[in-house]
C-alpha cells in the first residue's frame, strides 16, 4: 500500500512538472516566480517519493543502496537547472562527485562480475549496471555495450576466427548476412541526405550520420554475436542462445521429443500460434527443430511467468541436434 501511494505521488509530480514546463515555455512572463516555486515543489515531491520508494526496497533487500547515487544527481539537476536554468558551482561539485562514484562503482562491479565465465558479457554487465540503474535500463545498456564490442572485435579480425563448436545456424541462415550488407544500403542514403540538407542545418547532418553509422556498426555486432554463439550441450543440459536477445537452459531429461521441420518454417506464424506456450530460437531460412518438453520451462514475463512446453530451435544440422536431445519424430 505504501509503495502504491508513493508511486501515485511520483506520477502526479511528473505530470505537474511537465505541465509547468509547458507553461514556462508558452508563457514565460506569466507568474514566473510562481512557476519557479511550483517546479521546485513538484521536483521535491517527485524525488521525495522516489527516495522513499528506493529506501523501502533497499531496506527489504530488493535493491542495492548504490541506487541513491543516481537519485542524488537527478535531484540536484532538477532543483537547480529546472528552477534557475543554471548550475551553481556547488551543484556542479556534487554532480561531479556522484558521477565519479558511479563510474568507480561500475568499474569495481564489472571487475567482480568478470570472474563469472559461464555467463555471457551482457549478463555480467547487466548485473554490474543494475547496481546503479533500473534493471531494464541496465539490460539495455549492457546489450548495447556488448553489441558494439562484438562489432569492433569482428572488424579487427574476428571474422577470420572459425565457427565455434556446437549447433550453429549461420551456414544456412539466409537473412542474417543482410546485416553485413547494411553499409551498402545506408551509405548512399546518408550521402544523399547530407547533400540535400543545407549547410546551415549541419546539426541535422551530424545527427543523420551518427544514426546511420551506429546502425551499420550495430548490425555488424549483431551478426557477430549470432556467429559466435551456437547452441551447446554441456553436462546433460541444452544451452540455447539467440544472439543477445534470449537464452535458455533445458535439461535433456526434460525433452520428450524432437521434431525436424521438413518444409519452410515460418517463425512469425509459429510464434503467434504458440504465443502462450512456445519459445522461439528460430531464424528464417534455416532448418528448425521443435522440442516438446515433458517438464515445462517456467520463464518470467512482464511481472508474471510463462509456462513453456514447446521450443523452436534453428540449427544447420537439425537431425544431429534432434538425435542429441531426444528421439526424433
Amino acid at each position: 500500500m505504501t509503495l502504491k501511494v508513493l508511486l501515485s505521488v511520483r506520477s502526479a509530480a511528473i505530470v505537474l512538472s511537465i505541465a509547468l514546463m509547458l507553461v514556462a515555455w508558452l508563457a514565460p512572463f506569466w507568474y514566473a516566480w510562481l512557476v519557479a516555486v511550483s517546479r521546485r515543489v513538484a521536483a521535491a515531491l517527485g524525488f521525495g517519493a522516489q527516495f522513499a520508494m528506493t529506501g523501502i526496497e533497499v531496506a527489504r533487500g530488493r535493491e542495492p543502496w548504490t541506487r541513491f547515487i543516481v537519485l542524488v544527481v537527478g535531484a540536484v539537476v532538477s532543483f537547480e537547472a529546472f528552477a534557475s536554468h543554471a548550475l551553481p558551482f556547488g551543484a556542479i561539485l556534487v554532480i561531479g562527485a556522484c558521477e565519479a562514484a558511479i563510474v568507480a562503482w561500475l568499474v569495481i562491479s564489472t571487475l567482480r562480475e568478470a570472474h563469472d565465465r559461464d555467463a555471457y558479457p551482457e549478463e555480467r554487465l547487466a548485473r554490474a549496471y543494475a547496481r546503479v540503474a533500473d534493471p531494464r535500463a541496465a539490460r539495455f545498456l549492457a546489450v548495447e555495450t556488448t553489441v558494439m564490442g562484438a562489432a569492433l572485435r569482428f572488424l579487427a579480425g574476428g571474422f577470420r576466427r572459425p565457427l565455434p563448436a556446437g549447433f550453429g545456424f549461420m551456414k544456412t541462415a539466409s537473412t542474417l548476412p543482410m546485416l553485413l550488407a547494411l553499409p551498402v544500403f545506408l551509405i548512399p542514403s546518408m550521402i544523399a541526405v547530407d547533400i540535400i540538407i543545407p549547410p546551415a542545418y549541419w546539426p541535422w547532418r551530424v545527427l543523420d550520420d551518427f544514426v546511420n553509422i551506429y546502425a551499420m556498426v550495430w548490425g555488424i555486432g549483431l551478426y557477430a554475436t549470432f556467429r559466435m554463439r551456437p547452441h551447446r550441450i554441456v553436462d546433460g543440459t541444452l544451452h540455447l542462445v539467440l544472439g543477445v536477445f534470449r537464452t535458455a537452459d533445458i535439461p535433456l531429461a526434460h525433452i520428450a521429443a524432437a521434431r525436424v521441420t521438413r518444409t519452410n518454417f515460418d517463425t512469425r506464424a509459429w510464434s503467434r500460434e504458440h504465443r502462450a506456450d512456445g519459445l522461439s530460437f528460430a531464424v528464417d531460412g534455416t532448418p528448425v527443430v521443435v522440442l516438446d518438453l515433458a517438464i515445462p520451462l517456467v520463464r518470467p514475463h512482464g511481472g508474471a511467468h510463462r509456462t513453456i512446453s514447446r521450443v523452436a530451435v534453428s540449427c544447420d544440422d537439425a537431425f544431429a541436434l534432434a538425435r542429441a536431445t531426444a528421439i526424433p519424430t
